[in-house]
């Protein structure tokens, strides 16, 4: 059934959950990359007609495909829910976080300087080293 279709049969919800499932990554509950991609044009389009500062901070967990080796992807897909919940806690919520592929994880900073996303970028850092029990548990 298309969009149209739902949408023409009124049933609002269901287009709701549709375009919910479509952007999201299965493992984490994060935005996938195509939402991300979509955002983060929207977001640099709004900065050039009014000069709202936006920031994008790219994550990437090091060592990643050496555990997923090492101790299996029940592990690795752990570990990755793990930091989603990390960078869900310590950003805002108009920002737009995502795991953009594998153990990479990007973040669109909504009005936010570069100094600002450099303490962003500071802060994740600090809770994934608190956080190093995540990939050493098997």
């Amino acid at each position: 059934m298309s969009t149209a279709q739902l949408k023409s049969a009124g049933d609002e919800g269901a287009l709701d959950k549709l375009k919910q499932l479509a952007f999201k990554d299965g493992v984490t509950g994060l935005y996938d990359r195509l939402f991300f991609n979509i955002r983060l044009a929207e977001e640099i389009n709004r900065h050039r007609k009014s000069c709202h500062p936006v920031s994008v901070v790219l994550m990437s967990l090091a060592g990643f495909e050496m555990l997923n080796e090492k101790l299996g992807r029940e592990q690795g897909d752990k570990t990755l829910r793990g930091v989603a919940q990390i960078l869900m806690q310590h950003t805002r919520s108009i920002n737009v976080i995502s795991r953009y592929d594998g153990g990479l994880f990007a973040v669109v900073l909504v009005e936010t300087s570069q100094r600002g996303a450099a303490s962003m970028r500071t802060e994740s850092v600090t809770c994934s080293r608190r956080t190093s029990s995540l990939t050493t548990t098997p």
